[in-house]
């Protein structure tokens, strides 16, 4: 859970405001990159793996 503002600090000056919603934005950034990269690695992974299982079908069934 990510909160800013008024949820985090109580009432606040609009500056402070401006700079919890900032470090809020910039928290969520970082979360969803990562997120968005191990999605990426797994579809990876999976497409690879995909590839080497057919390669050694390929294989064998050229080998008799």
């Amino acid at each position: 859970v990510i909160y800013a503002g008024d949820c985090k600090h109580g009432g606040s000056t609009v500056v402070e405001a401006i700079a919890s919603g900032r470090e809020a934005a910039a928290k969520l950034d970082k979360i969803l990159k990562v997120k968005t990269l191990a999605k990426l690695f797994i579809t990876i992974k999976s497409s690879l793996l995909h590839f080497i299982v057919h390669l050694t079908y390929t294989i064998k069934k050229h080998s008799l």
